[in-house]
């Protein structure tokens, strides 16, 4: 403060009361995807055994580290990109997004059949023979680097942007009521296989919401025609990484 010569001023209660106001959409809508996100095991706990849960944790926990950096990963390099191409203009954000929609689809979907090839030899070596029905959990969840990589790009960089915050809370709200539901009837049918699937399926909701919803309002961002960019983006963003 003293080297750049800075002060500051307490906000009045009319400007707090606005910022809360501006900002409560995505706070409530952030709360709504942790229940549908992160309530899996609790509930698996509640309506199963031990040995669901068990079982349910050791076959996600190698998809929820590569979760974490998929959705690190897509904020850090994606996130500003999108955001300063929206910022010179709608199109302009548009044309970024639909640039990137390919190598962010090849991507996890490399990921995704990585996960799934590796499950059995993961689970063995890290938990053993007997956690067996693990592999069957990873290779249903393995699917997830993708639904979260098109959850971010379609839900996070193209909605939030476009200032679709209320769509964004609504299709995030019945995902954590579908997401309920389902852990319901499925954990008594079939444990830590019936959550597996409810996660998936609930994220595959949100991806089919978030595209429906785009198109209702005339946006379009997947376009064959733009190939060619994303060829081009990838080709330079890896170049800069090996600079790096």
């Amino acid at each position: 403060m003293r080297r750049f010569d800075l002060t500051y001023t307490f906000p009045s209660i009319a400007q707090l009361l606005k910022r809360f106001k501006d900002d409560s959409t995505l706070f409530f809508t952030s709360v709504v995807a942790t229940i549908y996100a992160g309530s899996n095991t609790f509930l698996l706990g509640i309506f199963s055994t031990a040995y669901s849960v068990g079982i349910f944790s050791a076959g996600t926990r190698i998809a929820g580290i590569t979760q974490s950096f998929v959705s690190l990963a897509l904020s850090q390099a994606f996130f500003p990109i999108v955001a300063r191409a929206f910022g010179q203009g709608k199109e302009e954000g548009l044309k970024v997004v639909r640039t990137i929609f390919f190598p962010v689809v090849v991507l996890m979907t490399l990921i995704t059949i990585g996960l799934y090839i590796i499950a059995p030899l993961f689970i063995h070596l890290f938990y053993g023979d007997q956690f067996e029905e693990a592999v069957v959990v990873l290779r249903i969840v393995s699917i997830l680097p993708i639904t979260l990589g098109l959850n971010n790009l379609l839900g996070v960089h193209t909605m939030i942007n476009l200032r679709m915050d209320k769509a964004f809370f609504r299709i995030s709200a019945l995902a954590s009521i579908i997401s309920l539901g389902l852990n319901a009837l499925l954990i008594k049918q079939l444990g830590h296989i019936g959550v597996s699937y409810s996660w998936v399926i609930t994220e595959i909701f949100v991806i089919m919401a978030f595209y429906v919803h785009l198109r209702s309002q005339g946006i379009q961002v997947v376009k064959l025609a733009y190939l060619r960019e994303a060829l081009a983006f990838s080709k330079e963003r890896i170049q800069s990484f090996r600079q790096r």
